[in-house]
């Protein structure tokens, strides 16, 4: 089977509309024993699945979440996950995901996609989350409003310079997850979504696991690393596969297929140059590279970064980091400090203090005599010596020592003495 394109592929097979799936209602069944279910109201979704009531100033238990809290909601798409609705808040649009499938609150295996949410760095480049509840028995997530996602964007034939804007955002946004020790496991283009301001960000993040633990094949088997498929441990060397194959679709306009026949030869690389008809030669080796059958050859998300295509497409902050040579090493502990596991530290002041000297002020102190008082004959208290005196030079001088007076306090002491009365004699 040769390779073709999207729109070869069309042409080939023809498009059909699948039927709409019938719905039926089932009635609950009433329990055997007569007693009523205690049903839970609203219920906010926490780290690792801890919840807590979702209540809020005008809250009704008549109406859903979505009804009390969003204006001009509509249904926008579907999924595998469910449906996904727009609705407005405090003049800010949201996107909010309802689950198909109802899920009890025991069940904390279904929250692993909250769960990974809450552990989100902030960036730029990763979709925002807001918050998660479970309502019903239906899970909802609040995240930030997109267009649509990268492959309907890139239906159309993109420009090498929008290329190589998406490469740069997308792995930026990737080197934020690898720098605090998270795999993403699922990138593809349907799960890159394109904001309103043409600034791409990595979403759907359902089987983001950590580094150290992630095992067992997991994702879309065509965008899969060949170590994934026959080891089944996915590594940042996979994720930089699995972007190169997106790049790849997108640049090309290939077709995946899941025949293995079919994806032998592109993922071998084996492409005619029909398909790279009008790109560049450095975007053609880039996307090479990065699809090496051997991770170790691969590069990573900041060589990557460091050419000079996908540096000028960068912020002025990501260009910064790179600048200073930070690496893909968890070097920021966000996603930690915000649920309190990592202590930050005080950053130290650039400015070195010189120690402050002080010289010590004289003090009395209480000296025993080497012979018993009684013996001597001496009075039993303590006599109080004063210490050696201090330098003269020093900022402290001792109390105990009295300095030459001034001319006028001589002579003041001298009319005093004139003047004093002589002592009168008690006896004789």
């Amino acid at each position: 089977m040769e390779l073709q394109t999207k729109d070869e592929w069309r042409e080939r097979v023809p498009h059909r509309v699948k039927c709409p799936s019938i719905k039926t209602i089932v009635k609950p069944r009433k329990s055997l024993r007569g007693t009523a279910e205690v049903k839970l109201g609203p219920q906010l979704i926490g780290k690792n699945g801890v919840l807590t009531p979702f209540d809020f100033e005008g809250y009704v238990s008549d109406k859903s979440i979505i009804e009390q809290m969003f204006s001009d909601r509509k249904i926008i798409g579907s999924g595998d996950f469910g449906d996904v609705w727009r609705g407005e808040n405090n003049g800010t649009v949201y996107a909010i995901k309802k689950s198909k499938k109802e899920v009890k609150p025991g069940e904390l295996n279904k929250f692993k996609e909250v769960e990974m949410l809450h552990l989100l760095p902030h960036h730029p480049n990763l979709l925002r989350f807001h918050k998660a509840w479970i309502e019903n028995n239906f899970i909802h997530i609040q995240t930030e409003l997109c267009c649509m996602n990268l492959l309907e964007y890139g239906k159309s034939r993109l420009d090498e310079p929008i290329i190589y804007r998406f490469f740069a955002h997308i792995l930026s946004g990737l080197r934020a997850l690898h720098r605090n020790n998270y795999l993403h496991n699922d990138i593809k283009p349907e799960n890159i979504l394109v904001s309103f301001n043409l600034v791409f960000k990595l979403a759907d993040f359902g089987l983001m696991r950590r580094a150290d633990c992630s095992k067992g094949i997991e994702g879309d088997s065509c965008y899969l690393a060949p170590e994934v498929l026959t080891n089944g441990t996915s590594s940042k060397e996979s994720d930089v596969y699995a972007l190169g194959v997106a790049i790849l679709e997108t640049a090309t306009n290939l077709h995946l297929d899941t025949d293995a026949d079919y994806k032998v030869k592109y993922k071998n690389f084996q492409i005619p140059d029909r398909f790279f008809a009008g790109r560049s030669d450095g975007l053609r080796s880039l996307i090479q590279r990065m699809m090496n059958l051997d991770a170790s050859k691969r590069p990573t998300c900041v060589e990557l970064l460091n050419e000079p295509r996908i540096f000028e497409n960068l912020s002025e902050r990501e260009k910064t980091s790179l600048k200073r040579g930070e690496s893909e090493e968890p070097a920021s502990e966000c996603s930690e400090l915000r649920h309190g596991s990592v202590s930050p530290e005080v950053p130290k002041s650039p400015i070195t203090k010189k120690p402050r000297t002080v010289s010590p002020k004289s003090k009395t102190e209480k000296v025993s005599p080497k012979i018993s008082p009684r013996i001597s004959g001496s009075p039993s208290t303590p006599v109080r010596q004063p210490l050696p005196v201090l330098d003269i030079s020093s900022p402290y001088t001792s109390p105990v020592v009295t300095r030459p007076s001034s001319p006028f306090q001589l002579e003041r002491r001298k009319s005093f003495d004139r003047t004093r009365p002589a002592p009168r004699l008690l006896f004789g």
